[in-house]
């Protein structure tokens, strides 16, 4: 990667590992990255880091575990500034959340005392601001200052959610009882004021770039650029199907509610049957324990798992399905693929599916299709086998140095 002649040093900043912390190292490589404001991080507190792998692995909280995630090597220490105390504070606050509501007023807040934070931290802005969805405060202080501002757009538009969602909880009734669809959203407006500060937004798929425009953002302003994985932390596949696939073994990961279309896919196995298929859906379950009670012949619910128990996962899947209805991207599909899976996806995902060669693009809200996608893999191993291989074969362009590429020339714009 080259570093765009126009922005000379770019500083970034969010809360979270937003993709395994992929900006600011791909920033630094490119040799542009200024700071890197984030909340809890231990990868600039190597006393921190050391004291908390004393601990053996198995007799550790998944909560150390988590923040043992937070650093990345490639990114340098001395440009790091974190808001440790902020970071445990939210994720303190965020275990005690009982409702949608609850969680979006939260994220309000935090977002608006990180910005706040980052903002008295900030002895001048630099040439350009990377940040994502929430970063309303600090994009108004920056272009105040002069600088420019990038916005990771990182999920659909509100409005765009709001009104698919809507429309599902309408077709599932009480299948997600505590789903919260508010009126007037409060982060909708925030959202709009970001747009119009933002010089660049990055919609990480055409489904994001589109709810956009619909909704009269400039195309000049809106760059597609498809995220990525670092590849080494997943693959090689497991060995190919030398039997029937029967039980066809499917994967799907994320949270088990309306937003990711689970009720289709549990659909599509209950059409397939116990004796041809076998469901796995690792995840926080949100949907209603009435509501899964018919499915439990097709469907094994696993709960929230660990992100390095992913790769086991994957290698015990014949197929990952993703049937979204509304998303930013989905890192979870390009996972897969990257693990020689093939993936069944809709074009609400940002779907990175090559229709026909690592997996097939199905409409939203159709578990019939979806039903007959499956099918096909049962009915045709050698089809299988063969989008497995094209799915390993063809992962470079989910890896990092394209996406750093493609991030990099989005940046020459400003």
């Amino acid at each position: 990667m080259t570093a765009p002649r126009s922005a000379r040093r770019v500083d970034a900043a969010f809360i979270g590992a937003r993709g395994h912390y992929a900006v600011p190292r791909l920033l630094s490589e490119a040799g542009i990255l200024g700071r890197f404001f984030t909340d809890a991080y231990v990868g600039n507190k190597p006393w921190l880091e050391l004291g908390l792998r004393l601990t053996p692995p198995p007799l550790r909280p998944r909560s150390i575990n988590r923040l043992l995630g937070r650093t990345d090597e490639a990114i340098p220490a001395r440009s790091v500034v974190s808001y440790d105390v902020f970071g445990l504070k939210y994720w303190w606050k965020q275990q005690r959340v009982r409702s949608d509501e609850e969680l979006i007023r939260l994220f309000v807040d935090s977002a608006t005392e990180f910005n706040r934070l980052v903002i008295n931290d900030m002895i001048e802005p630099a040439d350009a601001t990377y940040g994502c969805s929430g970063a309303l405060e600090l994009f108004e202080h920056v272009r105040t200052s002069g600088g420019s501002c990038v916005l990771e757009q990182l999920l659909a538009a509100r409005e765009q959610e709001r009104a698919l969602l809507s429309e599902e909880k309408r077709r599932w009734p009480g299948w997600q009882p505590d789903l919260w669809i508010p009126e007037v959203d409060p982060l909708a407006e925030r959202e709009v004021a970001e747009w119009e500060h933002a010089n660049v937004i990055l919609a990480a798929s055409e489904f994001v770039a589109e709810g956009l425009r619909n909704r009269g953002v400039r195309q000049s302003k809106i760059k597609l650029v498809p995220y990525g994985l670092d590849l080494s932390r997943y693959g090689p596949p497991h060995t190919p199907v030398s039997r029937p696939p029967q039980p066809l073994r499917v994967l799907f990961a994320g949270a088990v509610g309306l937003r990711k279309g689970a009720p289709y896919l549990l659909e599509a196995l209950r059409l397939i049957g116990p004796s041809r298929v076998e469901g796995r859906f690792a995840g926080k379950v949100e949907l209603g324990r009435d509501k899964l009670a018919p499915y439990t012949s097709v469907a094994r619910f696993l709960g929230a798992v660990p992100r390095n128990q992913m790769p086991q996962l994957f290698r015990w899947a014949d197929v990952f399905v993703f049937p979204t209805v509304c998303d930013g991207f989905g890192f979870v599909q390009a996972e897969a693929i990257a693990s020689g899976v093939p993936v069944i996806a809709t074009p609400n995902c940002g779907s990175v599916v090559r229709d026909g060669i690592d997996g097939h693009i199905v409409p939203i809200g159709d578990a019939k299709e979806l039903a007959r996608a499956l099918e096909g893999y049962i009915e045709q191993p050698n089809h299988l086998n063969r989008q497995k291989s094209e799915a390993y074969a063809g992962r470079d362009r989910l890896g990092l140095e394209s996406y750093g590429n493609r991030l990099i020339e989005a940046l020459r714009e400003l």
